[in-house]
């Protein structure tokens, strides 16, 4: 089974953010092409003070094997001169949560995995949610807000692009321009895809 995780936090969060520019996408979310859900992306620059707030919110219930699942995401993360200085992932499915934050703190990040806490030293300049408003640059490492980890995303000769997390999920994401017309995410016999349906 796959359960989708995404990001974003409350819109509230939204009118502390007073922004110049900002871009919104919708994608609904299928497995096994059934419509179970969507999936909001949104991006916030202010370019006074150099700041950018990324925000995901993504619903979904799905029926496994007979059983309802019923998932949740909501991410918020924010960089500041072209830095990650802090973020936040929730992922929900049914009653069970898993949160991951990274905050920097003078020379390194605090990286919290539910309650277990470490040190990461090593400057993020580019993570999953950029890649939604920018085709990946594949000589960089980018970090997964949802697992707390580096990874390398290659080109694909059909164009698209991918990476492999930790997890073992496959997510292969294909551009119209600068943003993903559509996303696979892959692990054993299951697929979910995310059809972008609209941008604001």
């Amino acid at each position: 089974m796959i359960v989708i995780r995404l990001c974003y936090i409350p819109f509230l969060a939204v009118l502390f953010c007073k922004c110049a520019t900002a871009q919104r996408l919708t994608y609904h979310v299928f497995l096994f092409g059934k419509n179970i859900g969507t999936a909001h992306i949104e991006r916030f620059v202010t370019e006074k003070d150099s700041t950018e707030q990324y925000l995901l919110q993504s619903s979904t219930v799905a029926d496994v094997f007979f059983v309802k699942k019923h998932s949740s995401q909501n991410y918020i993360v924010t960089y500041k001169h072209g830095k990650l200085i802090k973020s936040a992932a929730s992922n929900t499915v049914n009653d069970e949560t898993t949160f991951v934050s990274l905050n920097w703190d003078i020379d390194r990040y605090i990286l919290k995995k539910n309650k277990h806490y470490s040190y990461l030293h090593e400057p993020v300049f580019l993570s999953t949610l950029c890649i939604y408003f920018h085709q990946p640059d594949v000589r960089f490492k980018y970090f997964s807000e949802r697992l707390g980890e580096f990874y390398f995303i290659v080109k694909n000769k059909d164009g698209s692009y991918e990476y492999t997390l930790s997890d073992g999920i496959r997510n292969v994401f294909y551009y119209q321009g600068n943003s993903p017309e559509l996303i696979v995410m892959k692990k054993s016999f299951v697929t979910v895809e995310m059809k972008l349906t609209k941008v604001e």
